[in-house]
C-alpha cells in the first residue's frame, strides 16, 4: 500500500499512559481528521516508542499484535514523536529480521525523502563485511539496505551516487561488501560514476601531499625511537632492529615517488628531487648502533638532532598555487554532486575550485581551499573547504548526523509542544563533512569563528578592557605546556618534590595548587569581553549573552552523550556574530579520549571562561552547582531530554553506522592498550571523587570496575576509567577472536551514548527528576578542581 505524502502527517504524540486497542487503531488509520493522521498501518509501527523499554524491546509485540491485526491491547507509557524514516533505520540495527517486510511496497513518497538523512548508514550496512553466522543480524540489514538504496536511486539518484563510490573506491570486489557495493554502481550513469572517481583521485591527492606523507611516516618513527630510548635506562641496551623497522614506512614513501608511473605534478618533482638528500638523513638514522648506547641522553639530544635535519629537508609551505599541486583539480568542471548534511536529498553541484591553496600549520597540516558550487535551480553558492588527510572524516560525519538530528528533534518538539520562540531559536552549530576516503575528506568552513585559543593569544598580546589578571610576562602568546611546565616547577619546589615528577604521580594537593595558579593567570570574563566588544548595545549585548549560554549548553549537553573528547582550545570556535560556540574536529569521539596517555576526566569542557558566561562564580560551584545560569540549565536539561526522548534513533540508527562499519582507527586502535587491564598506568586508575549530589544513589564500595560500564554510567552519569574497552560478548556461536576488534569498539560505543540516556532508570524516578539530577551531577563533575588538575597541559584546563 502506498501513499501520497500530503496524506500523511508524519509526526505524532501517544499520551503518557494510554492504552491503545489494536482495533481502534485500525478504526483510525484510514481517518485523515484522526490525531494520528495515517492511511498506511505499517507506517504506523515506525512512530510507535515506549521510552521507558525502547523500540527495540517492543517491536516483536507490535508486530504479533497489529500486523495480524489482533484485538490485544498495547500498553506506551511515555510519548514519542518520529519520522518514518528514522524508525525504520532504528529497526534496521536493532530488529532487522523484521525490516524486509516494511519496505519499497509500504513507504510514502514523503518517507522516502527522510531517507535520505540516513545514506551513509544505508551504505555502511551495504557494505558490511560479514564475519559470523548465516542468522547474524547485521547480514540481515544489508539486504534491506540493498531494497531502501535502489529505491532512492529512483526517486534521487544524485543524494547517494557520491556516497557509494566512495565506498566502492574503499573496498575490496573479492568481500562481500565490495561486491553489494558494485552491484549498485551499475544502476547508475557509468559516465557519472568515472566523473566522482576523477573527482576523488584529484581531492586526495590534494589532502595529503608528497612531503606530508613522509614526514607523518617520520613522526612515527621517531616516537619509537623516544621509546627505544627511554627503554635503556631499564634494559642498558638500544634495542637497534626496532629503530631500522620503524624507518621501513618513510623509506617506502621514498621508493613510490622515485618509480612514479604517471606524470609528475609541480610538487612531486619538487620531492623528487629531495629524494637523495632525504634517503642519505634517514641512512644515518638507521647507524644508531654506533651511538653510545650507555647514555640516553646523549642517544637523546643525537637522534633529535638528526630528526631536526630531516623535517627542515621536507620544508614547511605556506601558500601555494592549486595548479603546482594538482592541475587536474585546478582544471575540473564536471558537475559532480556534493552531499550536504544539513539538506541530505538536495545535493550541491561543483563548479570549480579557488586558485590558491593554503596549507594550515596544525600536526596534520589540513589544505584550505574556495569551493564553488550551483544548486540544482542554479543559484551560485562559494564556501571554503578543509582537505583533511589524516583522519577518518565518517566520525565527524556521524556526530554532524546527530546534532542534526537534535536539532530537528528539539525544533520540532518544541514548536509542537508550544514554548517559546526564543529558546527554537538557538540550534547546535552544524556544518557539511564529506568523506572521500578512508582516511580522507572535505569540512565546511566555520567563517567568523576564531577559536578560544586565538582569543586567549589575543589576550597575551594585547590586554582588553576590564583585565583584571597578573600580565603574562612579556604579553605574548606562550606555549600552554611551558606556561604549565613553569607553574608545576614552582609547586614541586614548594612541595619539596623532583621536578621531573610525571604529573600522573603529584599528589592531589600539588595537582589542584598548580591548576589554582595558573587559573589566576588568564581573566575569567575573557570571553565575556570579546563578546562585548562585538555588540552594538547594551540591548543586543544581553541578546548576545543569552544566546551563546543557550549555545554552551546545549553543546555542552551533545558532546556529553556523544563521549566527545580532546575539546582543547583549538577544537572549540565562538562565531561572534551569531553567538553560538562550535565544536570541530572529532576525531576523538565515543570516549576514545579514555585511552589517551592522560585518559579525560570531565564529562564536557566546563572551565573558567565558559563557567563565567554561564553565570557563576566558578570558586564557588562545589557549593551551590545550581549557581550556573538558568539559560544554561535549561539548555543542558532541554537537549539532554529530547535526546534521551530519541536514545533509540541515537544510538542504534546514527552512532549505529559504526557497527557494520567501524571507524578506521577503532580497527586500527592498538589492542594491546585498550584491552588490557590498566594495572601498572596510575593515570587510568586514579581515584576521583563522585559529584556530591550522587551521594544518595548507591555507588560502588571499593573498585567501580566490579560493574559493567553501562551500569556505572547510568548510575552515575560519568564513565569509569576502562570505558573504552570493548564489550567481551560476542554473537552466538562465535569466538571473542573471530569478531573483528573495530566491530567490538562499535558495540561498545552504541552502548555507552545508551546508556547515558538511561541515567536514572534504575533509581526509579521520573524522567525529569532523572535530568535534573543528570544535569546537577555533570556540572559538578565538569568544574570539579580535582578533575580539571589532572587533565592535559595541552587542554588547558585553567582557560
Amino acid at each position: 500500500m502506498t501513499t501520497e505524502s500530503s496524506d500523511i502527517d508524519y509526526w505524532f504524540t501517544i499520551p503518557p499512559g494510554c492504552t491503545i486497542d489494536a482495533t481502534v487503531v485500525h478504526k483510525h488509520l484510514n481517518n485523515r481528521s484522526s490525531s494520528l493522521g495515517f492511511k498506511a498501518k505499517e507506517a504506523f509501527l515506525y512512530y510507535v516508542t515506549s521510552q521507558d523499554r525502547g523500540y527495540s524491546d517492543c517491536i516483536n509485540e507490535l508486530y504479533t499484535q497489529v500486523l495480524s491485526e489482533s484485538t490485544g491491547a498495547i500498553r506506551f507509557t511515555a510519548s514519542g514523536t518520529f519520522d518514518a524514516a528514522s524508525r525504520l533505520i532504528t529497526d534496521m540495527s536493532t530488529s532487522p529480521t523484521h525490516a524486509p517486510r516494511l519496505l519499497t511496497d509500504h513507504l510514502s513518497t514523503a518517507a522516502v525523502e527522510q531517507l535520505a538523512a540516513f545514506i551513509p548508514q544505508l551504505i555502511a550496512m551495504l557494505s558490511f563485511q560479514h564475519h559470523g553466522s548465516p542468522d547474524e543480524a547485521e547480514w540481515l540489514s544489508s539486504d534491506s539496505a540493498q531494497s531502501l538504496l535502489e529505491l532512492l536511486i529512483h526517486s534521487a539518484p544524485d543524494s547517494v551516487v557520491f556516497y557509494a563510490v566512495v565506498a566502492s573506491n574503499s573496498l575490496s570486489l573479492a568481500s562481500s561488501g565490495g561486491a553489494r557495493i558494485a552491484r549498485l554502481l551499475k544502476l547508475f550513469d557509468s559516465e557519472q560514476v568515472a566523473s566522482i572517481r576523477a573527482f576523488l583521485a584529484c581531492v586526495n591527492s590534494v589532502a595529503v601531499l608528497p612531503q606530508e606523507q613522509l614526514r607523518w611516516a617520520c613522526i612515527k618513527a621517531k616516537s619509537v625511537h623516544a621509546k627505544a630510548v627511554a627503554a635503556i635506562q631499564k634494559s642498558k641496551q638500544l634495542d637497534v632492529s626496532r629503530i631500522v623497522a620503524s624507518l621501513q614506512p618513510a623509506y617506502q614513501v621514498l621508493d613510490e615517488y622515485t618509480d612514479l608511473e604517471h606524470l609528475p605534478t609541480p610538487i612531486e618533482k619538487e620531492f623528487i628531487t629531495l629524494i637523495p638528500r632525504l634517503r642519505q638523513l634517514l641512512d644515518q638514522l638507521q647507524c644508531a648502533d654506533d651511538f653510545c648506547i650507555t647514555d640516553a641522553q646523549q642517544l637523546r639530544r643525537r637522534l633529535d638532532g638528526m630528526w631536526a635535519d630531516v623535517f627542515k629537508a621536507l620544508g614547511t609551505p605556506a601558500t601555494l598555487p592549486l595548479t603546482y599541486i594538482s592541475p587536474k583539480l585546478a582544471r575540473f568542471a564536471s558537475a559532480v554532486p556534493i552531499p550536504m548534511l544539513t539538506h541530505p536529498a538536495e545535493p550541491m553541484y561543483f563548479d570549480r575550485v579557488g586558485d590558491m591553496l593554503r596549507v594550515i600549520g596544525s600536526k596534520t597540516r589540513p589544505k584550505l581551499l574556495t569551493m564553488h558550487f550551483h544548486t540544482r535551480t542554479g543559484a551560485s553558492v562559494s564556501d571554503q573547504y578543509i582537505f583533511k588527510g589524516s583522519e577518518d572524516l565518517r566520525i565527524d560525519e556521524s556526530v554532524m548526523q546527530a546534532f542534526i538530528r537534535l536539532n530537528r528533534v528539539m525544533g520540532t518538539r518544541q514548536l509542537h509542544a508550544g514554548h517559546d520562540q526564543q529558546f527554537v531559536q538557538s540550534e547546535l552549530a552544524v556544518y557539511n563533512v564529506v568523506p572521500t576516503a578512508a582516511y580522507s575528506g572535505m569540512i565546511q568552513v566555520v567563517d567568523h569563528a576564531p577559536s578560544l585559543f586565538t582569543l586567549y593569544s589575543q589576550h597575551c598580546a594585547q590586554r582588553t578592557p576590564g583585565d583584571t589578571a597578573e600580565p603574562i610576562q612579556g604579553r605574548q602568546p606562550v606555549g600552554l605546556q611551558q606556561i604549565f611546565a613553569d607553574h608545576a616547577k614552582q609547586a614541586l619546589a614548594k612541595a619539596e618534590l623532583s621536578p621531573t615528577l610525571p604529573p600522573s604521580k603529584w599528589p592531589q594537593v600539588v595537582a589542584e595548587k598548580v591548576y589554582n595558579s595558573l587559573r589566576n593567570t588568564v581573566p575569567s570574563n575573557l570571553l565575556h569581553m570579546r563578546l562585548m566588544r562585538s555588540a552594538a548595545s547594551s540591548a543586543h549585548l544581553l541578546v548576545k549573552t543569552q544566546r551563546l549560554v543557550q549555545s554552551i549548553g546545549m553543546a555542552s549537553a551533545a558532546g556529553y552523550v556523544l563521549g566527545l573528547g580532546d575539546r582543547h582550545l583549538d577544537n572549540l570556535l565562538v562565531d561572534l556574530n551569531s553567538a553560538q560556540l562550535v565544536h570541530i574536529d572529532f576525531n576523538v569521539c565515543y570516549d576514545f579520549g579514555g585511552v589517551s596517555q592522560i585518559p579525560e576526566q570531565v564529562p564536557y569542557r566546563m572551565t573558567p571562561v565558559l563557567a563565567y558566561m554561564c553565570g557563576s562564580a566558578h570558586d564557588s560551584l562545589a557549593k551551590t552547582p545550581f549557581a550556573m545560569s538558568r539559560g544554561f540549565v535549561r539548555a543542558f536539561a532541554s537537549t539532554l531530554q529530547f535526546a534521551r526522548m530519541d536514545r533509540d534513533v541515537l544510538a542504534n540508527a546514527v552512532v549505529g553506522r559504526s557497527r557494520f562499519r567501524p571507524f578506521m582507527e577503532w580497527c586500527w586502535i592498538e589492542e594491546q592498550r585498550v584491552c588490557e587491564p590498566p594495572s601498572n598506568d596510575p593515570m587510568l586508575t586514579v581515584s576521583l571523587p563522585l559529584p556530591s549530589s550522587l551521594s544518595d544513589i548507591s555507588t560502588f564500595e571499593d573498585d567501580p570496575m566490579s560493574v559493567s560500564t553501562q551500569e556505572y554510567i547510568e548510575r552515575t552519569g560519568l564513565c569509569p576509567p576502562h570505558a573504552f574497552w570493548p564489550p567481551q560478548d560476542v554473537p552466538k556461536n562465535m569466538s571473542l577472536t573471530e569478531v573483528p576488534f573495530g566491530w567490538r569498539i562499535a558495540r561498545g560505543a552504541v552502548d555507552r551514548v545508551y546508556a547515558r540516556l538511561q541515567f536514572g532508570a534504575l533509581s526509579g524516578a521520573s524522567q525529569s527528576e532523572c535530568v535534573r539530577q543528570q544535569t546537577v551531577a555533570l556540572w559538578e563533575a565538569a568544574t570539579s578542581t580535582s578533575r580539571l588538575s589532572r587533565m592535559f597541559a595541552g587542554w588547558a584546563s585553567w582557560i
